[in-house]
């Protein structure tokens, strides 16, 4: 699996390390963002704004771009 950026920050990776990590890796992060959102959250629906929000503090947490939250959320 792979890592996204925000969780190489908390491990300590350099900034060099992570540039690195991002030039070798052409991953897809829409593709990783919507694994993710499946597997932690299946076919469930978001029936409020509280259930929202907490599913983006997730995926952000996670270093998602806020952006492609949104979208993965409508």
């Amino acid at each position: 699996p792979h890592t996204p950026p925000q969780e190489l920050k908390a491990r300590g990776d350099t900034e060099s390390d992570f540039k690195q990590h991002l030039d070798a890796d052409d991953q897809d992060w829409a593709t990783v963002l919507r694994r993710v959102y499946q597997k932690k959250y299946g076919d469930q629906t978001c029936d409020n704004m509280n259930q929202k929000a907490k599913r983006m503090r997730y995926l952000q947490y996670r270093g998602f771009d806020l952006e492609a939250i949104r979208e993965i959320l409508e």
